[in-house]
């Protein structure tokens, strides 16, 4: 049974109960920890069979969001040799600027990128759509960023210039506020030799996602309401989502956050090819060797999905 498990809360519980309790005569129940407990068993029990059917609904979702997240991590765990120095990147390519190393910055925001995906799948899983969306905008511009980053060494310079809290804000909307990292993304996709109908397209999509997920972020009204509930799959029901439980609202945004991978990681390697030179596929190790089998994985499942195959 899950109930209040530390010792000394548990203690305090007892304690206020008791107090309660008195308050109130004989013609009232009296409230035991035995209830208490119960209630919180029930609560726990209801997530934990709604996790089970958001695993069985999502389970291809779930899968492919777990390739990506897994894709990723490896990738960052190959790409920087603290004891030799060296990596995907020349460590000179911010001409001499070689603290950090070019490469262990990467690192950093693949790790950042992978972790995040994971939490937004823990939460997903459990039910949690609300919150998922909020990492979902949060993880979107990390996203943004890191490729603008690490294909642009003026940016990387004045990004890693930023090294005092004081600094960070203003430092941010200097490289990516009021729409200007929007505009960077397009500019790098049409240096990449994307079309540029495909170009308008992903700059209008960047816009409105970026604008329904924010909602969320900032706790509107709407986002409020519907994040609260948590909707049946086989029925147009709701009910109020306490800690989780199954709900079909998880699908959209782990669908945004699926596509969104497979966008970075086209991205991704198509920048250490054409700008430094280093390309997965051509790789011998097996970590490396490894990730890229998972790539061509996810992308293969994205190209059926586009071409209405799946």
């Amino acid at each position: 049974m899950d109930k209040i498990k530390y010792q000394p809360h548990r203690e305090y519980l007892k304690n206020n109960l008791k107090k309660i309790n008195k308050k109130h005569d004989a013609s009232h129940e009296s409230i035991s920890i035995s209830k208490v407990d119960a209630l919180f068993s029930e609560i726990i029990t209801r997530t934990h069979a709604g996790e089970e059917i958001n695993k069985l609904n999502l389970e291809e979702e779930f899968s492919i969001l777990r390739l990506s997240a897994v894709c990723i991590s490896i990738i960052a765990l190959s790409i920087y040799d603290e004891e030799s120095e060296s990596g995907f990147v020349d460590v000179n390519w911010m001409d001499g600027v070689e603290n950090p190393n070019p490469n262990f910055l990467i690192q950093m925001h693949l790790i950042q990128i992978s972790n995040y995906a994971y939490s937004i799948l823990t939460l997903a899983e459990k039910g949690l759509a609300d919150p998922a969306k909020s990492l979902v905008r949060v993880i979107t511009e990390l996203i943004e960023q890191t490729l603008v980053i690490i294909s642009d060494k003026t940016v990387m310079k004045s990004y890693i210039s930023a090294k005092e809290e004081a600094d960070a804000t203003s430092n941010w909307y200097k490289l990516f506020g009021r729409g200007k990292l929007n505009k960077k993304l397009s500019k790098l996709e049409k240096d990449i030799g994307l079309p540029s109908d495909l170009i308008k397209s992903l700059d209008e999509s960047r816009k409105s996602s970026n604008e329904y997920y924010s909602l969320s972020v900032h706790n509107s009204y709407i986002s409020c309401v519907i994040g609260a509930r948590a909707w049946n799959y086989d029925k147009d029901l709701a009910s109020l989502c306490f800690f989780g439980g199954e709900n079909c609202g998880i699908k959209s945004p782990i669908e945004h956050l699926n596509y969104n991978l497979w966008y970075f990681l086209l991205m991704f390697l198509s920048i250490m090819k054409n700008i430094h030179g280093f390309s997965l596929k051509d790789q011998n190790e097996e970590l490396l060797k490894t990730a890229y089998s998972i790539f061509l994985t996810v992308d293969e499942v994205y190209r059926k999905k586009i071409n209405g195959r799946e």
